[in-house]
């Protein structure tokens, strides 16, 4: 009875192969079909192996053409864009002009006499502002009429137009 010995694919002169073609410059796809394998599997290789650096490094890739098309497609979008004003911030909006606009102002705190409320401690009323991102507290203020917000969360949510 004949004992038969699995040979892999992968030979040394086959790696050989792969390799000088890589080290070449020949595309995967071109060294697979010297081969009689497929580009995943030339490629499978490359990366195991860490040949990838072994490739020459051509000028002008495609990547760098695209970086650089971003970069200057970004710095024509910045030279453009001008900072926009929330009017809405502020209390009497016609007597600013751009030239002389206050910094934006920071919303203080604003809650009720005893502080933000859990959402089972809120009432009809209270102002529904979510303050925080983990703990779900409530501004819990007293809320305009027919809105679900109070004077100072309301300017922040409804922003006139």
């Amino acid at each position: 009875m004949l004992d038969f010995v699995q040979v892999g694919f992968w030979t040394d002169e086959r790696l050989e192969h792969c390799r000088l073609g890589w080290i070449a410059g020949k595309s995967a796809s071109h060294i697979a079909q010297e081969l009689g394998t497929t580009r995943n599997a030339i490629l499978g290789q490359v990366h195991r192996r860490n040949w990838a650096d072994l490739a020459p490094k051509k000028a002008g890739t495609n990547a760098d053409k695209v970086r650089e098309a971003r970069a200057k497609r970004e710095e024509r979008r910045a030279a453009k864009l001008k900072p926009r004003i929330n009017r809405a911030w502020h209390s009497n909006p016609t007597e600013h002009t751009p030239e002389t606009e206050p910094p934006i102002k920071v919303i203080h705190k604003s809650f009720a006499e005893n502080g933000p409320k859990t959402l089972m401690d809120l009432e009809p009323g209270d102002c529904r502002f979510v303050l925080g991102d983990r703990d779900f507290l409530f501004c819990a203020a007293p809320a305009l009429p027919e809105l679900a917000y109070c004077p100072v969360h309301a300017r922040c949510v409804y922003q006139q137009k």
